[in-house]
């Protein structure tokens, strides 16, 4: 086969290589917000148990209930 027959082949290619790239970019911006959603509120219980811990009441340690 010639090149200029594959052409459409390798331009079909070319175009679901970018599609899936464009595709793993988005996943893993979207996969990275939402850990960070996630952790932040872990991390504030962390903090607040620490300091409850440390013997601050709860509202000292701005924990609300």
């Amino acid at each position: 086969m010639t090149r200029e027959a594959l052409a459409p082949v390798y331009a079909s290619l070319a175009q679901t290589g970018a599609l899936l790239g464009l595709g793993l970019l988005l996943a893993s911006i979207m996969g990275g917000l939402r850990a960070r959603r996630t952790v932040v509120p872990i991390r504030r219980l962390q903090q607040g148990a620490e300091k409850l811990g440390q013997g601050l009441s709860a509202s000292q340690s701005g924990l609300v209930c």
